[in-house]
C-alpha cells in the first residue's frame, strides 16, 4: 500500500509503499485487537539474518532493548509472500 507522507522512514526504507499483512495467527490477531492497533511487524527477523523461532532466541538477539512476549509461533517455515497488486508482481516468494 502507498505510504502516507508522515509515515516514518524506518518503516518504508527506500520504498514508497508498505507491505500489509493480515495474520492468520490467533495470538498476533488477539494482541492487535487488545491494543486497538496494528503491529509494525509480526516477526523478529533482521534483514539478512536467520529467522528467530522462539522467545529465547529473540531475547538473545535483542537483549533488554526489546520487550519479548512469550507465545506460540506460527507453523510457516518461510516468510510470507509479498505481492504488489498495482504492478501484478511477486516481490518475495
Amino acid at each position: 500500500m502507498p505510504a502516507g507522507r508522515r509515515c516514518p522512514r524506518w518503516l518504508t526504507g527506500r520504498h514508497a509503499k508498505l507491505a500489509v499483512r493480515v495474520t492468520a495467527h490467533a495470538e498476533a490477531a488477539r494482541l492487535c485487537r487488545g491494543l486497538g492497533m496494528a503491529l509494525v511487524s509480526t516477526s523478529a527477523n533482521r534483514a539478512g539474518h536467520v529467522m528467530l523461532r522462539s522467545a529465547a532466541a529473540c531475547r538473545r538477539a535483542f537483549g533488554a532493548a526489546v520487550r519479548v512476549l512469550d507465545g506460540r509461533i506460527g507453523r510457516r517455515r518461510r516468510p510470507s509472500t509479498i505481492l504488489d497488486p498495482a504492478v501484478r508482481r511477486t516481490l518475495r516468494a
